[in-house]
């Protein structure tokens, strides 16, 4: 089996054979998940208080996924009107109250207190109408974790089951740009992709407060980010690989959106198509700029740059040396040759993350997990 021998032609062959999913297993998995949750959403949507439609959301759409589909974000519409006064709350630039405009009050469903429409009842009313809308289903509901923006179900199809996170937002209710990006003679992203974000809007969605979310902006700028040629997306899917597989073993501090805000922040410091022309040259600026995350314990959030993304810096000292033996040599790290020359032949290694995704099924008493480094374990101990 022949394959490229230079760091960045074995990183990319460790993408195709490993890292890189099935878009068509996507593609099947989000419309079977959409018409169920379409038939969810409908009920809910008798009510009026929501809408029916829905926005996928996260790793799958950005085409940022690692893996075949174990969960989705879904982003549901509030029917709540327009015009929305938006007011900082005391001590905060993250959330927000909103304010009924005047006309709209003595007609809304929703139980107006003091004029506002206050996020906790939101959530509580939306949990109580998807609750009743699984009924008779066969869909399983959580209940929701406090202070959470999400109602989560769990959508069944024969063996497959996939998360739903669904996730009620008001549409971009700000009057004016309400946050301090771009920076100041930024260089990155683009002129023309700021217009587009700006057009686009930053919505509100329902925790203790409203809380501003980037889903949608965030979107936009991963679009089209490698349309240069780079390897920007490729660098970010191999440490989420590693992170999923590895880091998160040895300390769970680290989560793909602290991987995503070091893709942002590195893009904006690294500019020049050049420098991401390759995928080792675009997989050590993201490794580099890890590294000084975790040493300074400090993450910034991208939109946000006063939030520490890291909640707990007690324990990233094991993760840092995880991250520095990965710079040092990544083809070793990776055990990408130990992977690439097991001789399971080059039909069956590319066929492993379809394998891989195909086994994973139920019985009455037991579910089995069969990882793909497990799969791998074996046809390496196995050779045929």
């Amino acid at each position: 089996m022949a394959f490229q021998t230079t760091v960045s032609g074995l990183l990319q062959t460790y993408v195709d054979k490993i890292v890189r999913i099935s878009q068509r297993r996507v593609q099947e998995t989000v419309e079977w998940v959409g018409k169920e949750v379409a038939s969810v959403l409908a009920e809910v949507a008798k009510e009026g208080y929501f809408s029916s439609e829905f926005i996928y959301s996260g790793s799958y759409i950005e085409k940022l996924a690692v893996y075949i589909p174990e969960e989705f974000d879904l982003m549901v519409p509030i029917e709540c009107g327009k015009g929305f006064k938006t007011e900082k709350t005391l001590h905060s630039d993250v959330k927000y109250r909103l304010i009924f405009p005047k006309g709209n009050r003595k007609d809304s469903k929703w139980e107006i207190q003091s004029f506002f429409l206050h996020a906790e009842k939101v959530m509580e009313v939306f949990e109580e109408q998807v609750i009743s809308a699984t009924l008779n289903r066969d869909i399983d509901i959580y209940h929701r974790r406090p202070c959470a923006a999400a109602v989560c179900v769990t959508v069944k199809h024969g063996w497959e089951r996939v998360n739903v996170d669904l996730v009620p937002f008001v549409k971009n209710p700000f009057k004016e740009w309400p946050i301090a990006w771009p920076r100041k003679d930024a260089p990155w992203p683009s002129q023309a992709k700021i217009l587009e974000i700006k057009k686009a809007g930053i919505d509100l969605v329902a925790k203790t407060m409203w809380r501003p979310s980037f889903s949608a902006i965030e979107r936009i700028i991963l679009e089209d980010i490698d349309a240069d040629g780079g390897h920007r997306k490729d660098g970010l899917k191999i440490l989420k690989t590693v992170l999923q597989s590895s880091w998160e073993r040895v300390e769970k501090a680290l989560c793909s959106y602290h991987l995503k805000t070091i893709l942002f922040w590195t893009c904006e410091k690294h500019p020049d198509p050049s420098e991401w022309a390759t995928l080792e040259d675009s997989l050590n600026l993201l490794v580099d700029e890890l590294i000084r995350g975790l040493e300074q314990c400090f993450i910034p959030h991208y939109f946000l740059p006063d939030e520490n993304l890291f909640e707990d810096t007690g324990h990233l000292n094991v993760l840092l040396e995880e991250v520095k033996q990965l710079r040092k040599d990544p083809v070793s790290y990776l055990k990408i040759e130990t992977i690439l020359n097991n001789r399971v032949g080059e039909k069956l290694t590319s066929l492993i993350p379809d394998v891989w995704s195909e086994a994973r099924f139920t019985t009455e008493e037991m579910q089995l997990w069969v990882s793909e480094d497990s799969l791998v374990e074996y046809l390496t101990q196995n050779p045929i």
